[in-house]
């Protein structure tokens, strides 16, 4: 019983953990585009992770999936220092311009 509850609360945690973004590896930004109508931004890096199968040149921030603004703001700041990040991608879903559909961002010195 007590092994089965355990497989269980490990079942739930990993399902969680897998739903909120995919990372990828470290990797570094290249061009960053902003200003569409609908908010979104559109950039690319050197190293593409895309376990949806999307569209592989570019990556995708959309308002719906993530927040637009703080993501502008950690990308430029990542480009600006020429720092590392890693990019989280929704598991199984593209952005509306088929691109991988980013989740969150993490800045790395």
């Amino acid at each position: 019983m007590k092994l089965r509850k355990l497989a269980l609360t490990s079942l739930l945690i990993t399902s969680s953990f897998s739903f909120a973004g995919d990372w990828s590896q470290l990797t570094k930004l290249g061009q960053i585009n902003a200003g569409y109508s609908s908010d979104i931004i559109i950039f690319s890096a050197d190293d593409m992770h895309n376990p949806a199968g999307c569209a592989t040149n570019h990556y995708e921030v959309n308002p719906s999936d993530a927040n637009v603004e703080f993501a502008l703001s950690l990308l430029l700041t990542a480009q600006s220092r020429s720092a590392s990040v890693q990019i989280a991608v929704h598991p199984t879903k593209c952005g509306v311009s088929n691109y991988p559909l980013v989740t969150r961002i993490k800045l790395h010195p």
